[in-house]
């Protein structure tokens, strides 16, 4: 089985915490012994003149998959990916790809999210937004999506 989930909708997060973007994905495993196959794409940007760094972590159900981020080292967390700016402008738009092998355990529905933030200054951070975010032609604006595919064991 494979699922597909475009998520639209131009979404700002901002703060200290990771928040949920609003991908969401859904997929139901045959058996317990199965893997999920879980690819993001991701249409990213910070805001204003501020400089961000952001970074994704990877949900199933409410809980963080730690196994799909890098080890926390001292202060600094383990993330699925970080990207980031260090210019004083918000011209550059990212467009992040990210992927898991999850094992997830049990025959049953499972839901995965895609969390975010910005670990520069906890200020704003955007996903489908545009270039200067104005409504024109030369402004374009991208998608994000999750695809989820279930893996035989």
């Amino acid at each position: 089985q494979t699922t597909y989930t475009q998520h639209k909708t131009q979404t700002s997060i901002s703060g200290s915490s990771y928040t949920h973007t609003g991908l969401t994905g859904d997929i139901t495993t045959a058996s317990s012994s199965n893997k999920v196959l879980v690819r993001v794409c991701m249409n990213v940007a910070g805001d204003g003149s501020d400089r961000y760094l952001v970074s994704g972590r990877l949900y199933r159900g409410g809980s963080h998959v730690t196994d799909a981020s890098a080890s926390d080292n001292s202060s600094r967390p383990g993330t699925w990916f970080t990207v980031g700016m260090q210019v004083w402008s918000n011209y550059t738009r990212y467009n992040v790809y990210a992927e898991y092998l999850d094992s997830p355990g049990s025959a049953a529905t499972h839901q995965y999210k895609v969390y975010l933030r910005d670990h520069r200054n906890n200020d704003t951070i955007w996903i489908n937004r545009g270039y200067y975010d104005d409504n024109s032609g030369s402004n374009p604006v991208g998608t994000c999506s999750i695809t989820l595919q279930e893996v035989a064991a």
